[in-house]
This record gives structure tokens, sequence and C-alpha cells, in this order.
């Protein structure tokens, strides 16, 4: 079966997934050449970019990944991820940043923008990324957006808890195009 697997991915040129055994990582890639004994994968990162070969022992491979979210999201980054370098980060200037407020300040400006994607941190702690959906002098209404860019649903964090902000890294706007390129009705 295995095999089967392999060898579709070398002829269709199709994504699959490669975890190992433990600690030993995981891979996603297009097969180059395998046989009984070992599989060189043409290996991509996270946010598309080829990053070299992989060559693994096919009795040290725990699961071999087909279908699934994780595969599609790579899919769509390697189809686009000049797009993602090439999405405008808005900025606007922040005159009005104080100790009391900079939260609300550096949010209010994206909310309901779907154009553009946040990340927050917690607590010195989780970090979240996804669309203001709201926001007051207390509260953000926030739908997060996971790392295949499918909502997570909308959650409620209180201002004073958010003590870090970016604005369109390059993790948000690989979440937003993957998130865009799903829900394109």
């Amino acid at each position: 079966m295995i095999e089967k697997i392999l060898e579709n991915s070398q002829r269709l040129q199709k994504l699959i997934g490669i975890k190992l055994y433990g600690d030993g990582g995981y891979w996603c890639g297009i097969v180059q050449e395998f046989n009984d004994e070992f599989i060189q994968l043409k290996h991509f990162t996270k946010n598309g970019e080829l990053d070299g070969m992989a060559i693994e022992k096919i009795v040290d491979v725990e699961r071999v990944d087909i279908d699934d979210d994780h595969l599609t999201a790579i899919k769509i980054v390697i189809e686009n991820r000049q797009k993602i370098r090439d999405i405008e980060i808005k900025s606007r200037i922040f005159t009005d940043l104080d100790d009391e407020n900079w939260q609300f300040v550096s949010l209010k400006p994206y909310e309901n923008d779907r154009n553009v994607l946040s990340s927050i941190q917690i607590n010195n702690d989780d970090y979240y990324k996804g669309f203001v959906v709201s926001i007051s002098e207390e509260f953000l209404k926030y739908e997060i957006i996971d790392n295949h860019g499918l909502s997570y649903g909308e959650s409620l964090f209180k201002l004073e808890d958010i003590n870090s902000i970016k604005i369109n890294d390059l993790e948000c706007r690989r979440r937003l195009l993957i998130y865009k390129t799903l829900n394109v009705s």
C-alpha cells in the first residue's frame, strides 16, 4: 500500500506528509525517488519554500499523510508563495498610544477588516492569530484562524491581558492567503 502512495506522489507530483517515529520529525513534500528501504522527498517549508531533499528510511516512517488540512494548506501556500510576500502590510500611525489604551488604539483600525490578520499574545503566554471582529475599551472579540487557514471560532479577550500585538506578519499573511483561498464564494 505504501508503495502505491509513494508512486502516486512521484508520478502525479502530489504532496504527502511523512511523520517519523518519536521526535524524528515531519516532512512535507513530493517523492522524488524511493525503493524498498529509502524515500527521497523534495521537502517544502510551511511557507511554501523548497527546503532541499529529505532522505529517510521507510522503517522509520510512523505515518504517511495523503490528504488532510495541513497538506491542503501547504499546497495553497506553495502555489501562491509570492503572493504571501506581496500582500501589502497595512500600517497605520498610532500617535495616540499610551500605557492605558495602546491595545485598543492598535487594534481598532482593523475592526471588521477581513484583509488583515493580527497576532496577539495573552498574558506573556499564548499567541493567537485572527480577525478583529469587534473591540471596546475593555474587550476584544476575535475570530481565531488556525495554522490551516480555518476559523477556530470567536473568542472574547480582556484588552488588559494583551501584552503583544503584531499586524500582518509573515505567518498572518500565510494564514490569510489560505483562509481566503478556502473561503472563496
